[in-house]
């Protein structure tokens, strides 16, 4: 039945995202984006617009770890513009702290200020503790 096609079309993406950590965690830059990608175009092909910027996050990620900022910021502002749609407000909070981050890799510290400061807000508006701390730790 569809219902049951599509639980296990979303537990594929999850697994391929989940491979395609472990191999970003190995530093296997090709073998990541390859399960990325193919989680991403599932995503699209279920029109699942909550996996699909948990995809364009990872995304970005992995091209963060590459040194690949510019491309970066594509998958997290990408993301960003899903994550406000669906009013996801914890998907929100991490676009805003990888976006610091990467600000702050690139010395625009002004800009990762500001993103640090959106991320904390929105993480002390939600009460999401553990992130107001990561937060707090970071500005």
């Amino acid at each position: 039945d569809i219902k049951k096609s599509l639980n296990d079309s979303m537990e594929l993406v999850n697994n391929l995202i989940n491979v395609g950590s472990a191999y970003l965690g190995l530093k296997d830059f090709e073998k990541a984006n390859k399960y990325y990608s193919d989680a991403l175009l599932l995503t699209q092909k279920n029109n699942d617009k909550n996996m699909m910027a948990n995809c364009l996050l990872n995304m970005g990620v992995l091209a963060f770890e590459q040194g690949q900022y510019g491309e970066a910021v594509s998958y997290y502002n990408r993301a960003y513009e899903l994550l406000t749609k669906l009013n996801n407000k914890l998907g929100l909070v991490m676009v805003f702290r990888n976006l610091a981050e990467t600000k702050i890799k690139t010395g625009n510290y002004i800009q990762a200020e500001d993103y640090l400061q959106k991320s904390l807000a929105l993480a002390e508006a939600e009460k999401m503790s553990s992130l107001i701390e990561i937060g707090r730790a970071h500005v």
